[in-house]
Protein backbone atom coordinates (compact mmCIF):
# COMPACT_ATOMS: atom_id res chain seq x y z
CA UNK A 1 0.00 0.00 0.00
CA UNK A 2 1.69 3.38 -1.03
CA UNK A 3 -0.29 6.38 -0.95
CA UNK A 4 -3.62 5.15 -0.31
CA UNK A 5 -6.87 6.51 0.03
CA UNK A 6 -9.88 4.49 2.13
CA UNK A 7 -13.01 5.51 1.19
CA UNK A 8 -15.32 2.56 2.11
CA UNK A 9 -16.14 0.84 5.00
CA UNK A 10 -13.49 -1.74 5.25
CA UNK A 11 -10.85 -3.47 7.07
CA UNK A 12 -7.07 -3.95 6.08
CA UNK A 13 -4.80 -6.05 7.87
CA UNK A 14 -1.12 -7.00 7.66
CA UNK A 15 -0.75 -3.55 6.01
CA UNK A 16 2.49 -2.62 4.98
CA UNK A 17 2.67 0.72 3.84
CA UNK A 18 5.85 1.80 1.98
CA UNK A 19 7.08 5.79 0.87
CA UNK A 20 9.30 6.93 -1.34
CA UNK A 21 10.51 10.75 -2.04
CA UNK A 22 7.30 13.02 -2.76
CA UNK A 23 4.21 10.46 -1.90
CA UNK A 24 1.48 11.70 0.06
CA UNK A 25 0.48 10.66 3.16
CA UNK A 26 0.71 7.22 3.66
CA UNK A 27 -2.96 6.32 4.44
CA UNK A 28 -5.57 9.02 4.11
CA UNK A 29 -9.17 8.12 5.58
CA UNK A 30 -12.18 9.79 4.04
CA UNK A 31 -14.94 7.93 5.22
CA UNK A 32 -16.85 5.73 7.75
CA UNK A 33 -15.97 2.49 9.76
CA UNK A 34 -12.09 1.82 8.48
CA UNK A 35 -9.92 -0.23 10.21
CA UNK A 36 -6.31 -0.70 9.70
CA UNK A 37 -4.56 -2.74 11.80
CA UNK A 38 -1.05 -5.35 11.82
CA UNK A 39 1.75 -3.29 9.82
CA UNK A 40 4.58 -0.99 8.81
CA UNK A 41 4.32 2.57 7.97
CA UNK A 42 7.68 3.37 6.76
CA UNK A 43 9.19 7.09 5.38
CA UNK A 44 12.43 8.03 4.01
CA UNK A 45 12.59 11.53 6.46
CA UNK A 46 12.63 13.71 2.98
CA UNK A 47 11.01 16.81 4.70
CA UNK A 48 9.29 18.32 1.43
CA UNK A 49 5.64 18.91 1.17
CA UNK A 50 3.16 19.94 4.09
CA UNK A 51 3.35 17.90 7.39
CA UNK A 52 -0.02 17.30 7.10
CA UNK A 53 0.07 16.27 4.08
CA UNK A 54 2.71 13.46 4.21
CA UNK A 55 1.71 11.98 7.45
CA UNK A 56 1.91 7.87 8.41
CA UNK A 57 -1.40 7.69 8.60
CA UNK A 58 -3.56 11.24 7.99
CA UNK A 59 -7.57 11.18 9.00
CA UNK A 60 -10.17 13.01 7.52
CA UNK A 61 -9.43 16.25 5.48
CA UNK A 62 -10.87 19.30 7.41
CA UNK A 63 -13.15 20.26 4.57
CA UNK A 64 -16.40 18.33 5.41
CA UNK A 65 -17.22 16.19 8.33
CA UNK A 66 -16.28 12.76 7.58
CA UNK A 67 -14.01 9.70 8.93
CA UNK A 68 -15.89 8.30 11.15
CA UNK A 69 -15.63 4.88 13.24
CA UNK A 70 -12.03 4.45 12.20
CA UNK A 71 -9.74 2.26 14.26
CA UNK A 72 -5.82 2.40 14.17
CA UNK A 73 -4.19 -1.11 15.50
CA UNK A 74 -0.59 -2.35 15.93
CA UNK A 75 0.50 0.15 13.29
CA UNK A 76 4.54 1.27 13.56
CA UNK A 77 4.95 4.28 11.74
CA UNK A 78 9.08 4.97 11.26
CA UNK A 79 10.73 8.13 9.48
CA UNK A 80 7.33 9.79 7.80
CA UNK A 81 7.82 12.75 6.45
CA UNK A 82 5.24 14.28 8.49
CA UNK A 83 3.36 13.38 11.47
CA UNK A 84 2.85 9.69 12.59
CA UNK A 85 -0.54 10.03 13.04
CA UNK A 86 -2.96 13.31 12.31
CA UNK A 87 -6.55 13.55 12.95
CA UNK A 88 -8.22 16.54 11.34
CA UNK A 89 -11.25 18.64 12.13
CA UNK A 90 -14.80 17.11 11.63
CA UNK A 91 -13.56 13.63 12.22
CA UNK A 92 -15.45 11.82 14.97
CA UNK A 93 -15.09 8.08 17.40
CA UNK A 94 -11.27 7.52 16.07
CA UNK A 95 -9.39 4.63 18.24
CA UNK A 96 -5.52 4.61 17.63
CA UNK A 97 -4.30 1.39 19.79
CA UNK A 98 -1.43 -0.50 20.04
CA UNK A 99 0.34 1.86 17.79
CA UNK A 100 4.18 2.70 18.04
CA UNK A 101 5.86 6.32 16.08
CA UNK A 102 9.72 6.89 16.22
CA UNK A 103 11.74 9.56 13.82
CA UNK A 104 8.66 11.01 12.65
CA UNK A 105 9.93 13.96 10.54
CA UNK A 106 11.01 16.34 12.96
CA UNK A 107 7.55 16.56 13.85
CA UNK A 108 4.62 15.13 16.71
CA UNK A 109 4.26 11.44 16.78
CA UNK A 110 0.77 12.27 17.08
CA UNK A 111 -1.23 15.03 16.08
CA UNK A 112 -4.79 16.74 16.53
CA UNK A 113 -5.57 19.92 15.36
CA UNK A 114 -8.84 21.52 12.87
CA UNK A 115 -8.67 24.79 11.00
CA UNK A 116 -12.12 25.33 8.94
CA UNK A 117 -14.40 22.26 11.08
CA UNK A 118 -15.47 21.62 14.26
CA UNK A 119 -12.56 20.09 16.64
CA UNK A 120 -12.43 16.09 16.35
CA UNK A 121 -14.85 14.30 18.68
CA UNK A 122 -14.40 11.30 21.00
CA UNK A 123 -10.96 10.78 20.32
CA UNK A 124 -8.45 7.35 22.00
CA UNK A 125 -5.37 6.62 22.04
CA UNK A 126 -4.34 3.76 23.79
CA UNK A 127 -1.21 2.07 24.70
CA UNK A 128 1.45 3.95 22.40
CA UNK A 129 4.98 4.25 22.28
CA UNK A 130 7.29 6.50 20.27
CA UNK A 131 10.30 9.25 20.57
CA UNK A 132 9.77 12.18 18.25
CA UNK A 133 11.52 15.72 18.23
CA UNK A 134 7.98 16.32 19.29
CA UNK A 135 5.34 13.96 21.58
CA UNK A 136 1.63 14.45 21.47
CA UNK A 137 0.24 17.45 20.04
CA UNK A 138 -3.14 18.49 20.43
CA UNK A 139 -5.15 21.33 19.67
CA UNK A 140 -9.21 21.36 20.37
CA UNK A 141 -11.10 17.98 20.97
CA UNK A 142 -14.01 17.71 22.17
CA UNK A 143 -13.84 14.06 24.16
CA UNK A 144 -10.17 12.98 24.22
CA UNK A 145 -8.74 9.88 26.14
CA UNK A 146 -4.70 9.20 26.56
CA UNK A 147 -4.15 6.25 28.62
CA UNK A 148 -1.07 4.14 28.88
CA UNK A 149 1.15 6.27 26.46
CA UNK A 150 5.16 6.48 26.33
CA UNK A 151 6.04 9.66 24.69
CA UNK A 152 9.26 10.60 24.96
CA UNK A 153 10.37 14.21 22.71
CA UNK A 154 13.72 15.10 21.94
CA UNK A 155 13.20 18.87 20.62
CA UNK A 156 9.90 20.34 21.93
CA UNK A 157 7.13 19.32 24.66
CA UNK A 158 6.05 15.57 24.73
CA UNK A 159 2.22 16.31 25.37
CA UNK A 160 0.76 19.90 24.71
CA UNK A 161 -2.67 20.19 25.31
CA UNK A 162 -4.13 23.35 23.50
CA UNK A 163 -7.28 25.04 23.03
CA UNK A 164 -9.57 24.72 19.88
CA UNK A 165 -10.51 27.29 18.02
CA UNK A 166 -14.36 29.72 18.24
CA UNK A 167 -16.75 26.65 17.35
CA UNK A 168 -14.91 24.10 20.15
CA UNK A 169 -12.53 24.00 22.27
CA UNK A 170 -10.59 21.33 24.46
CA UNK A 171 -13.11 19.65 26.79
CA UNK A 172 -13.80 16.22 28.26
CA UNK A 173 -10.24 15.24 28.01
CA UNK A 174 -8.63 12.86 30.37
CA UNK A 175 -5.09 11.34 30.25
CA UNK A 176 -4.29 8.30 32.11
CA UNK A 177 -1.58 5.84 33.34
CA UNK A 178 1.25 7.59 30.79
CA UNK A 179 5.06 8.48 31.14
CA UNK A 180 5.79 12.21 29.27
CA UNK A 181 9.75 13.23 29.18
CA UNK A 182 11.53 15.73 27.19
CA UNK A 183 15.49 15.84 26.66
CA UNK A 184 15.34 19.13 25.78
CA UNK A 185 15.17 22.68 27.20
CA UNK A 186 11.53 22.72 26.43
CA UNK A 187 8.70 22.13 29.38
CA UNK A 188 7.84 18.07 29.36
CA UNK A 189 4.04 18.91 28.97
CA UNK A 190 2.02 22.50 28.42
CA UNK A 191 -1.61 23.42 28.98
CA UNK A 192 -2.16 26.13 27.20
CA UNK A 193 -5.32 28.32 27.34
CA UNK A 194 -3.74 31.99 25.74
CA UNK A 195 -5.13 32.92 22.88
CA UNK A 196 -2.49 32.72 19.54
CA UNK A 197 -2.00 35.10 17.09
CA UNK A 198 -0.81 34.15 13.53
CA UNK A 199 -2.05 31.28 11.28
CA UNK A 200 -3.78 29.91 14.04
CA UNK A 201 -5.55 32.92 15.54
CA UNK A 202 -8.05 32.04 17.74
CA UNK A 203 -6.63 28.64 18.70
CA UNK A 204 -5.82 27.86 22.39
CA UNK A 205 -8.67 28.73 24.33
CA UNK A 206 -10.46 26.82 27.18
CA UNK A 207 -8.49 23.85 27.68
CA UNK A 208 -9.89 21.38 30.47
CA UNK A 209 -8.29 18.53 31.51
CA UNK A 210 -8.07 15.19 34.42
CA UNK A 211 -4.45 13.65 34.65
CA UNK A 212 -4.21 10.55 36.82
CA UNK A 213 -1.40 8.41 37.38
CA UNK A 214 0.94 9.99 35.02
CA UNK A 215 4.73 10.78 35.36
CA UNK A 216 6.44 13.49 34.05
CA UNK A 217 10.09 14.12 33.19
CA UNK A 218 12.21 16.38 31.94
CA UNK A 219 15.92 16.37 32.30
CA UNK A 220 17.10 20.03 31.52
CA UNK A 221 14.32 22.24 31.68
CA UNK A 222 10.74 23.15 33.18
CA UNK A 223 8.77 20.29 34.04
CA UNK A 224 5.40 21.57 33.33
CA UNK A 225 3.48 25.16 32.64
CA UNK A 226 0.11 25.74 33.01
CA UNK A 227 -1.47 28.90 31.20
CA UNK A 228 -4.34 30.70 30.36
CA UNK A 229 -7.58 29.28 30.17
CA UNK A 230 -7.01 25.92 30.99
CA UNK A 231 -8.74 24.09 34.22
CA UNK A 232 -6.19 21.22 35.19
CA UNK A 233 -7.22 18.75 37.47
CA UNK A 234 -4.22 16.19 38.73
CA UNK A 235 -4.36 13.38 40.82
CA UNK A 236 -1.46 11.05 41.46
CA UNK A 237 1.35 12.02 39.19
CA UNK A 238 4.75 12.73 39.13
CA UNK A 239 6.89 15.61 38.22
CA UNK A 240 10.10 14.77 38.21
CA UNK A 241 14.16 15.92 37.56
CA UNK A 242 13.47 19.29 36.03
CA UNK A 243 15.47 22.58 36.75
CA UNK A 244 12.23 23.82 37.40
CA UNK A 245 8.65 21.85 38.56
CA UNK A 246 5.54 23.72 37.64
CA UNK A 247 4.70 26.80 36.55
CA UNK A 248 1.07 28.22 37.03
CA UNK A 249 -0.30 31.48 35.16
CA UNK A 250 -3.39 32.80 34.92
CA UNK A 251 -5.61 29.25 34.87
CA UNK A 252 -9.12 30.62 35.40
CA UNK A 253 -8.37 30.04 39.14
CA UNK A 254 -9.34 26.53 38.95
CA UNK A 255 -5.93 24.98 39.67
CA UNK A 256 -6.30 21.18 41.80
CA UNK A 257 -3.42 19.13 42.28
CA UNK A 258 -4.00 15.96 44.91
CA UNK A 259 -1.61 13.51 46.19
CA UNK A 260 0.68 14.26 43.76
CA UNK A 261 4.53 14.71 43.91
CA UNK A 262 7.21 17.75 42.36
CA UNK A 263 10.94 16.76 42.43
CA UNK A 264 13.16 19.12 40.81
CA UNK A 265 17.07 19.23 40.78
CA UNK A 266 17.65 22.86 40.57
CA UNK A 267 15.28 25.83 41.22
CA UNK A 268 11.76 26.33 42.32
CA UNK A 269 9.39 23.08 42.69
CA UNK A 270 6.51 25.50 42.35
CA UNK A 271 5.91 28.99 41.15
CA UNK A 272 1.99 30.02 41.24
CA UNK A 273 0.50 33.17 39.73
CA UNK A 274 -3.21 32.04 40.10
CA UNK A 275 -5.09 30.38 42.84
CA UNK A 276 -4.34 27.49 43.13
CA UNK A 277 -5.46 24.11 45.23
CA UNK A 278 -3.02 21.76 46.81
CA UNK A 279 -4.07 18.24 48.42
CA UNK A 280 -1.56 15.74 49.89
CA UNK A 281 1.08 16.57 47.55
CA UNK A 282 4.82 16.57 48.01
CA UNK A 283 7.38 19.31 46.75
CA UNK A 284 10.89 18.54 47.17
CA UNK A 285 14.05 19.84 45.96
CA UNK A 286 17.67 18.06 45.57
CA UNK A 287 19.81 21.28 45.54
CA UNK A 288 19.01 24.67 45.46
CA UNK A 289 22.48 25.97 45.91
CA UNK A 290 22.36 24.92 42.04
CA UNK A 291 20.66 28.65 41.63
CA UNK A 292 20.11 30.72 44.49
CA UNK A 293 18.19 33.71 43.20
CA UNK A 294 15.15 31.28 42.80
CA UNK A 295 15.79 28.98 44.90
CA UNK A 296 12.70 28.95 47.63
CA UNK A 297 10.75 25.55 46.71
CA UNK A 298 7.20 27.11 46.54
CA UNK A 299 6.93 30.51 45.58
CA UNK A 300 3.37 32.66 45.59
CA UNK A 301 3.66 35.56 43.11
CA UNK A 302 0.77 37.95 42.52
CA UNK A 303 -2.33 36.76 41.81
CA UNK A 304 -1.95 33.48 43.88
CA UNK A 305 -4.88 34.83 46.37
CA UNK A 306 -6.95 32.60 47.48
CA UNK A 307 -4.77 29.50 47.26
CA UNK A 308 -4.72 26.32 49.18
CA UNK A 309 -1.89 24.03 50.67
CA UNK A 310 -3.62 21.44 52.56
CA UNK A 311 -1.85 17.96 54.25
CA UNK A 312 1.12 19.07 52.24
CA UNK A 313 5.10 18.28 52.56
CA UNK A 314 7.52 20.87 51.72
CA UNK A 315 11.43 20.14 51.77
CA UNK A 316 14.50 20.39 50.42
CA UNK A 317 17.94 17.61 50.71
CA UNK A 318 20.54 19.87 50.47
CA UNK A 319 21.53 23.29 49.88
CA UNK A 320 22.38 26.91 50.90
CA UNK A 321 21.15 28.83 53.74
CA UNK A 322 18.92 31.63 53.50
CA UNK A 323 16.07 29.86 51.01
CA UNK A 324 12.88 29.19 51.86
CA UNK A 325 10.20 26.24 52.08
CA UNK A 326 7.14 28.55 51.31
CA UNK A 327 7.97 32.60 50.09
CA UNK A 328 6.50 34.47 47.90
CA UNK A 329 5.02 38.50 47.43
CA UNK A 330 3.51 40.43 50.57
CA UNK A 331 0.47 41.53 48.88
CA UNK A 332 -1.08 37.95 48.65
CA UNK A 333 -4.35 37.86 50.26
CA UNK A 334 -6.18 34.51 51.97
CA UNK A 335 -3.53 32.35 51.51
CA UNK A 336 -4.03 29.03 53.34
CA UNK A 337 -1.23 27.02 54.93
CA UNK A 338 -3.08 24.19 56.62
CA UNK A 339 -1.35 20.69 57.75
CA UNK A 340 2.04 21.49 56.18
CA UNK A 341 4.71 19.63 57.58
CA UNK A 342 8.37 21.12 56.06
CA UNK A 343 11.65 19.48 56.53
CA UNK A 344 14.93 18.93 55.04
CA UNK A 345 18.29 20.40 55.47
CA UNK A 346 19.34 22.52 58.40
CA UNK A 347 20.16 26.30 58.22
CA UNK A 348 17.25 26.88 56.13
CA UNK A 349 13.91 28.89 56.70
CA UNK A 350 10.92 27.53 56.46
CA UNK A 351 8.75 30.63 55.67
CA UNK A 352 10.65 34.41 55.84
CA UNK A 353 9.50 36.50 59.07
CA UNK A 354 8.09 39.36 56.57
CA UNK A 355 5.19 36.28 55.48
CA UNK A 356 4.05 35.14 59.22
CA UNK A 357 1.58 38.12 59.35
CA UNK A 358 0.45 37.53 55.56
CA UNK A 359 -0.15 33.46 55.09
CA UNK A 360 -2.55 31.97 57.05
CA UNK A 361 -1.32 29.00 58.85
CA UNK A 362 -2.90 26.23 60.51
CA UNK A 363 -1.51 23.36 62.43
CA UNK A 364 2.49 23.73 60.36
CA UNK A 365 5.27 22.02 61.85
CA UNK A 366 9.04 22.57 61.10
CA UNK A 367 8.33 26.36 61.01
CA UNK A 368 11.85 27.70 62.47
CA UNK A 369 14.15 25.27 60.09
CA UNK A 370 13.25 22.89 57.19
CA UNK A 371 13.54 20.18 60.06
CA UNK A 372 10.75 17.38 61.23
CA UNK A 373 11.87 16.72 64.58
CA UNK A 374 11.21 13.06 65.71
CA UNK A 375 9.95 11.75 68.78
CA UNK A 376 10.77 8.67 70.68
CA UNK A 377 10.30 6.97 73.66
CA UNK A 378 13.55 5.80 75.91
CA UNK A 379 14.69 5.14 79.24
CA UNK A 380 17.79 7.45 78.42
CA UNK A 381 20.18 9.64 77.33
CA UNK A 382 20.80 8.42 73.60
CA UNK A 383 24.09 6.50 73.62
CA UNK A 384 23.56 5.65 70.08
CA UNK A 385 22.35 6.14 66.34
CA UNK A 386 22.39 9.49 64.64
CA UNK A 387 20.20 12.88 65.82
CA UNK A 388 19.10 15.64 64.92
CA UNK A 389 19.08 19.08 66.97
CA UNK A 390 15.27 19.55 68.34
CA UNK A 391 14.68 15.47 68.38
CA UNK A 392 13.72 14.49 71.54
CA UNK A 393 13.39 11.16 73.90
CA UNK A 394 10.83 11.11 76.87
CA UNK A 395 11.38 9.10 79.68
CA UNK A 396 10.14 5.66 79.57
CA UNK A 397 10.49 5.66 82.99
CA UNK A 398 8.61 8.87 84.16
CA UNK A 399 7.68 9.34 87.51
CA UNK A 400 7.29 12.75 89.58
CA UNK A 401 10.39 14.30 90.06
CA UNK A 402 12.49 12.62 86.96
CA UNK A 403 13.24 14.32 83.74
CA UNK A 404 10.00 14.38 81.01
CA UNK A 405 12.94 13.42 78.76
CA UNK A 406 15.70 14.90 76.98
CA UNK A 407 16.19 17.21 73.65
CA UNK A 408 19.29 17.27 70.83
CA UNK A 409 20.82 20.58 71.65
CA UNK A 410 23.88 19.37 68.48
CA UNK A 411 23.23 17.18 65.45
CA UNK A 412 25.45 14.23 65.69
CA UNK A 413 26.06 10.33 66.83
CA UNK A 414 24.75 10.15 68.87
CA UNK A 415 24.88 14.39 69.44
CA UNK A 416 24.74 16.53 72.16
CA UNK A 417 21.69 15.97 74.70
CA UNK A 418 20.27 18.88 77.50
CA UNK A 419 18.16 17.74 80.03
CA UNK A 420 14.58 18.59 80.26
CA UNK A 421 12.68 19.71 83.06
CA UNK A 422 11.49 17.50 86.09
CA UNK A 423 7.68 16.68 86.43
CA UNK A 424 6.38 17.84 89.08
Amino acid sequence: MQGSTLKMSATFDDTTALESGGSPSLITIINKNITVKNGYLLGDLALTGLKWTNCGVLIGTDTVAEAENTLLENLHATNTRGIAFLCFGGTKNTRIKGCSANNCGGLAGIEIWSATMNPPENICFENLSGTNELGIYIAGCNGLSIKNVNAIATNGSSLTLYGGDAKGNLVNCSVDDSYFKTTSAISTFIMNGIVASGTFTGFQMNVRAKINNCIFENIISQIAEFKGKCVPIIDNCIFLNGSTGIVITDCDKQFIMRNSKVSTVQNRCANIYDKATFENCTFENANLALNGTIGDIVYFSAGSSNSLFKNCRIGKLTGENGRYALNGVTTILNLVLQDIEMYGATGTNAIPSSQLTTFDMKNLTGQTLLIQPKMVLYNAIPTFGTWKKGDIVINSNLTIGTPFGWICISAGTPGTWGILPNVV
